[in-house]
């Protein structure tokens, strides 16, 4: 693939397991798209590969969740900054601290209104004014979904993020709970 005027070999990167639905992300050709699987299963890393890959390409931003703000750094800059160096790209990306933010560059090392924001839902009210730099999220990514209270809160952050025109894919991943009662099992059981 071809990415800002670089090649891309993502038989390298993305594992067979999720190369279709990575395809998917990248050209928001589903409303949603759920990757469950184990720790090592690669969902988070694909995501974010995806992700880095559909903002350079289509120029439109992207915002990653998870419940806990105390958790960003952690499960979601960290694994964008790993994609971000493994991919080759990293000339083209600034990581801003405050808030979390990866800004694209220009070819001339110049920030642009495309980015890659993260955010913690510990209070989902909090986020109802949270917008990208210019236009809409065209990716908005839920990490550890299980951690969220419900479906029904998770629609309501969706409603928020999701303003504007333009396509936009949800992305929802998560080590699948042992309990079939957990409310992640319930809305995508397989």
């Amino acid at each position: 693939m071809l990415v800002n005027n670089l090649t891309v070999n993502l038989d390298e990167l993305v594992c067979d397991t999720f190369s279709g639905i990575f395809t998917e992300i990248v050209n928001a050709e589903v409303d949603r798209a759920v990757l469950n699987g184990g720790r090592n299963s690669t969902k988070s890393q694909v995501v974010s590969e995806a992700i880095v890959t559909g903002v350079m390409n289509y120029k439109e931003s992207a915002v990653c969740m998870v419940r806990h703000a105390n958790k960003i750094e952690d499960r979601l800059v960290n694994t964008f900054k790993f994609t971000i160096e493994l991919m080759g790209v990293g000339k083209w990306w600034k990581l801003r601290r405050s808030p979390f933010e990866y800004v694209l560059l220009d070819d001339a090392g110049r920030e642009t209104n495309v980015s890659i924001k993260f955010t913690g839902c510990d209070v989902p009210d909090d986020i109802k004014s949270f917008k990208p730099r210019s236009g809409s999220f065209r990716y908005i990514w839920f990490e550890e979904v299980t951690n969220f209270r419900s479906i029904n809160e998770v629609n309501n952050i969706i409603q928020t993020m999701a303003r504007g025109k333009g396509k936009h894919v949800c992305i929802f991943t998560y080590n699948p709970p042992k309990s079939a009662a957990a409310w992640p099992n319930k809305e995508w059981s397989t």
